[in-house]
């Protein structure tokens, strides 16, 4: 199984490391509890760990990473108290696994499920969140009209998402005590060039909705290239 690991390699620097760090921390940083439990779902090369080393130093990090060579690669440079090599498409194998956690990340995952085992494998993330906890899915925006790059870039992709699929997908699910909403993945605006690339990707954003109000006058609120489903376990305080 090392030609996984090869591939991310080869599709990674250091350059890009530091700027999905700079996505992370822009764009979830302040949901993440410094004293939380953290749960990663298929952490790649590790960028998200290596933010939380950085910056967060969270009580624990526990991963689930299904390739052998990843996550011995992975355990070799970060503190990690649990590395569980499961399929996340069984759900109860899953389930048995998971502790409870503060704080549940998936980045750039679950486009690679597929679409029939998603309903349960959200539900089993969400059962295992603790009170106040937060679930974060990052995807692939199929509503940004330039999105068939994306689709059709990796084979092992299933699908793509709107925010609508997105709250249609958590619907499904019922989940009790549960509040959620999708927002666009943004750059942060730590750099001028990143600062110019906003303001040149709202221009983009706005011209797109444009066309598609002319082509049948139904268009996104979101068109970034990526969006975020942020899924919070509500406690209801009983008066």
């Amino acid at each position: 199984m090392g030609n996984y690991l090869t591939y991310l390699q080869s599709i990674s620097s250091p350059t890009l490391s530091k700027s999905k760090r700079a996505y992370i921390d822009y764009n979830l940083g302040n949901f993440i509890n410094t004293e939380g439990e953290i749960l990663e779902i298929g952490p790649g090369l590790g960028e998200f760990l290596e933010y939380l080393t950085k910056n967060k130093k969270p009580k624990a990090i526990d991963i689930v990473e299904n390739d052998s060579a990843v996550t011995e690669f992975l355990s070799k440079q970060f503190e990690i108290r649990n590395l569980f090599q499961v399929n996340i498409e069984e759900s109860v194998a899953l389930s048995n696994k998971l502790k409870n956690y503060d704080f549940i990340l998936m980045l750039q995952v679950l486009e690679h499920i597929k679409p029939e085992m998603m309903p349960s494998l959200l539900k089993t993330l969400y059962k295992h969140l603790k009170p106040n906890g937060v679930l974060a899915i990052v995807v692939p925006n199929g509503a940004n009209p330039l999105s068939t790059v994306e689709r059709y870039s990796d084979f092992t992709h299933t699908t793509l998402f709107s925010e609508n699929s997105l709250k249609q997908l958590c619907s499904i699910c019922d989940l009790p005590d549960g509040s959620f909403y999708v927002t666009g993945y943004e750059i942060p605006p730590i750099t001028v060039i990143n600062r110019l690339r906003r303001l040149m990707q709202s221009c983009l954003h706005s011209f797109l909705k444009g066309v598609l109000i002319l082509n049948g006058g139904v268009f996104f609120k979101t068109l970034h290239p990526n969006i975020v489903l942020i899924v919070e376990k509500k406690v209801i305080v009983n008066e």
